[in-house]
């Protein structure tokens, strides 16, 4: 089977599910859930060499494991049968140190 691999400057992500209610157990309507997600990074292009901002966040990122992602700058993309989303570097908006939320 063909592994899927994102071009310069994109990174791969699966989304993890978002949260339905807060810590202390009230459910949160639709409209008030955030507009940026959270998922883990499957595969990560490699950086533009002409632009150093772009290296910084591709060193920041490429360790990182799950990531912050603006929402509505993806683009859904299915690979044999599972979503994931293709996220340009700088849509990436932050990131957990150890991998885990």
């Amino acid at each position: 089977m063909k592994k899927l691999h994102p071009t310069a400057g994109w990174v791969l992500i699966e989304e993890l599910p978002e949260e339905e209610k807060t810590s202390v157990g009230v459910y949160l309507p639709e409209t008030s859930k955030d507009k940026s997600v959270k998922g883990k990074i499957v595969a990560i292009g490699p950086y533009m060499q002409n632009e150093n901002y772009n290296l910084v966040l591709y060193e920041q990122i490429r360790s990182a494991g799950i990531v912050i992602f603006k929402k509505w700058a993806t683009n859904e993309v299915n690979d044999n049968g599972k979503k994931y989303v293709l996220v340009k570097f700088e849509d990436v908006i932050g990131y957990y140190e150890d991998g885990k939320t």
